[in-house]
């Protein structure tokens, strides 16, 4: 409930920073830098509701891990039982989450334009959130304690911001830092939504002078 909430809050908090130049310039044009802001929010999106899923999965994967040991020693539960209900206990929460926040986020940004595009939006969201939860629970049940997990948690988010491929572009880097950007999840989910989303809007965009763009 805490996550639903918290994906709630933010969802309105970023949108609504778009909700009166977002309805004022439908069928006209977008800035670059109105594109560029709008692309932000998204990156800004998928990485603040991961990380929130992520460290709210941590403390309950090592309660399920702690009540697991005990069962298992004593022949109740196996390894595979214990996989399927911590995978499928997190689904229904991560869809129901997702969903909300991609309604409240595109509604006040004006970006609920076709079925299509909003169910990209929602499966590319969900995924990438699913990502975080799920290696906080791996990362659980590797390790000893929460603060080990931690330091884990703060490597893995700063893979994903770092090779998102918004904070550096994907055209800067170079030589075997391309890994990177083959194996991050964030810049997959990051560039399916703003394909998905962005291919459906026919809204012109002007290049700012100066700008790599123009």
């Amino acid at each position: 409930m805490t996550r639903m909430v918290v994906s709630i809050l933010y969802a309105f908090l970023l949108g609504s920073v778009f909700i009166k130049s977002s309805y004022e310039r439908a069928n006209k044009f977008w800035t670059e830098s109105q594109a560029a802001a709008l692309i932000g929010t998204v990156f800004l999106s998928l990485n603040v509701v991961g990380t929130t899923a992520m460290t709210m999965a941590i403390p309950v994967a090592k309660k399920a891990r702690d009540v697991f040991y005990k069962h298992r020693a004593s022949g109740m539960i196996g390894h595979n039982s214990m996989f399927l209900g911590l995978v499928t206990a997190e689904l229904p929460y991560l869809l129901a989450l997702s969903f909300l926040f991609v309604l409240i986020y595109c509604a006040t940004t004006n970006l609920l334009t076709t079925a299509a595009s909003f169910f990209w939006f929602v499966l590319f969201f969900f995924l990438h959130t699913a990502s975080y939860s799920y290696f906080a629970q791996c990362f659980m049940c590797l390790v000893r304690d929460e603060k080990t997990v931690g330091a884990l948690q703060g490597f893995w988010i700063g893979l994903n911001l770092f090779y998102a491929g918004f904070v550096v572009l994907p055209q800067n880097f170079f030589s075997f830092f391309w890994l990177g950007l083959w194996i991050n999840a964030s810049r997959y989910a990051l560039e399916g939504i703003i394909f998905t989303q962005f291919e459906a809007i026919p809204i012109e965009v002007t290049a700012d002078p100066g700008t790599p763009y123009w």
